[in-house]
């Protein structure tokens, strides 16, 4: 989500088969900002700030 709350990308990975998985992101066509990254695995849901220069 971008700083005003909009989610700006949004993916499904089945992990089914891998216990870890690493995941790019481009966000080079990203306006410079913060953006908060949510990922949710099992009910858990982590939260983290990225920015963007």
């Amino acid at each position: 989500m971008n700083a005003v709350g909009q989610m700006v990308y949004k993916e499904t990975i089945n992990t089914k088969w891998s216990s870890k998985i690493v995941k790019k992101v481009d966000v080079s066509g990203y306006t410079k900002g913060v953006y908060a990254v949510s990922i949710e695995n099992k009910g858990i849901i982590g939260i983290k700030k990225l920015v963007v220069n």
